[in-house]
């Protein structure tokens, strides 16, 4: 909001005056992850912050530990990119949402589907569990 309304008012807008560059100076690279074969559109953590989880072009959903960066599990099934995705509070679930208009629901203990809902007319751009 601020970039929209600093380039209405003056033409123009550097990330630098939103963001301080010394608030990301300081921070570094810890890992660098390989495995999916095209581009990671979305990322989630679970809420212990034990697990990370990618979605990608790919239509694979990935969970990674987070201490050693190892591949835990694939989740597959959707037939377009992975779009977001959404941990739910008591961290059992994951939902993701895709291009291809399905939501698909996974267990996180045993990684196995859950429910596929489907029903939206077009692609889905965002997901929230309350």
């Amino acid at each position: 909001v601020t970039i929209i309304g600093a380039r209405q008012t003056t033409g123009f807008a550097r990330f630098s005056h939103i963001v301080p560059s010394s608030t990301y100076q300081h921070m570094k690279m810890h890992r660098r992850i390989l495995g999916h074969l095209s581009s990671v559109y979305c990322v989630a953590f679970d809420r212990t912050g034990k697990r990370i989880f990618t979605g990608s072009d790919d239509c694979l959903v990935k969970i990674w530990a987070t201490d050693d960066g190892r591949l835990l599990s694939t989740l597959r099934g959707h037939a377009a990119e992975i779009s977001d995705m959404t941990v739910n509070y008591e961290n059992t679930m994951i939902a993701s949402a895709s291009c291809d208009k399905i939501i698909r629901v996974w267990c996180l203990r045993t990684c196995a589907p859950v429910a596929v809902l489907q029903g939206h007319t077009a692609s889905i751009t965002s997901i929230q569990v309350a």
